[in-house]
């Protein structure tokens, strides 16, 4: 299957350029207000990755000690810098935030093969076949 978008609404494909990052994140308890300052620091540094698309915190309404973060990548070399860069960190860039997470965060990496057309990156319509 090709990876361009089709013209035709009813067979529409992804383009490679709908790659996306899922993490959750989990405070240790009573300490979310200070991981969420320790974050802003890293997300602002991430928001000037080239190639980052859209990058967003949220905050689970079961658990508010758990945090989920959600980014879009242009493409194949944005993962590529961005895992880069979370493989080889300046040490001093996390280690506030190893007294205040519970456990390591967990990352997953997926492509987009379904959205609503409001929110379609590069006209992508329904599921990929």
């Amino acid at each position: 299957m090709s990876a361009e978008t089709t013209s035709s609404s009813t067979s529409p494909t992804r383009p490679a350029t709908t790659r996306s990052s899922f993490t959750r994140m989990r405070a240790k308890p009573g300490r979310r207000a200070e991981l969420l300052v320790a974050l802003e620091p890293l997300l602002r540094s991430a928001a000037t990755e080239p190639g980052l698309g859209e990058y967003s915190m949220h905050e689970c309404t079961d658990d508010v000690d758990e945090l989920w973060f959600f980014v879009r990548f242009a493409d194949d070399a944005a993962i590529a810098d961005h895992q880069a860069r979370e493989s080889a960190p300046d040490p001093t860039d996390f280690a506030p935030l190893l007294d205040l997470i519970a456990e390591p965060p967990e990352t997953s990496y997926g492509d987009v093969v379904w959205t609503l057309p409001e929110t379609a990156p590069d006209g992508v319509l329904g599921a990929t076949p």
